[in-house]
């Protein structure tokens, strides 16, 4: 039951997908691919999957899981394959109106 609850946390729906694909067009993270030039408009989509980076912050073994990662969806150029991690916390909380667009 818990691992069908996590798998559900982690899965995005194509309205998640379609979703963050326009944040990341919305905070200017809409470039052309890096290593093919293919247009970002019609060849990047969304995982359809949130990832999760771990942050090793010490030499001991992770013990909770939790408190030592963050989530991450990944845009992927349909063209080359390459793949680029967007953090979750940040898009999420900015379409929140939480975080505003940085002047920088």
């Amino acid at each position: 039951m818990a691992d069908e609850k996590k798998e559900s946390k982690l899965r995005l729906s194509e309205e998640q997908q379609r979703q963050y694909l326009m944040a990341l067009q919305e905070v200017g993270a809409d470039r052309d691919c890096q290593r093919c030039g293919a247009d970002f408009e019609t060849s990047f989509g969304i995982a359809s999957g949130r990832t999760a980076v771990d942050l090793h912050l010490s030499t001991e073994p992770i013990e909770s899981y939790e408190q030592n990662y963050f989530e991450a969806i990944i845009a992927v150029c349909i063209n080359c394959g390459s793949m680029n991690l967007h953090a979750t916390g940040i898009l999420d909380r900015r379409a929140s109106g939480e975080v505003e667009e940085s002047d920088g």
